[in-house]
């Protein structure tokens, strides 16, 4: 399990896979959520999410110091 890449770009920050770089999730205020074709998935960050890159498998979670 590898710490999530995250960047801002246009006021919204967004977890990245640290393998390929593609957008997996936007962390909006104290919620992950996860936007995947027609759905959408949101939860807390203190729930600890962790996520897998579609494209290249990579598992990434949240850093500790951003887990509320």
């Amino acid at each position: 399990m590898q710490p999530a890449k995250l960047t801002q770009e246009a006021g919204h920050t967004w977890w990245l896979c640290p393998s390929c770089g593609r957008k997996l999730a936007e962390l909006i205020g104290d919620r992950v959520v996860i936007r995947q074709g027609h759905g959408e998935w949101s939860m807390p960050r203190r729930n600890e999410p962790e996520t897998t890159c579609p494209r290249c498998h990579a598992s990434s979670e949240l850093p500790e110091d951003l887990v509320a």
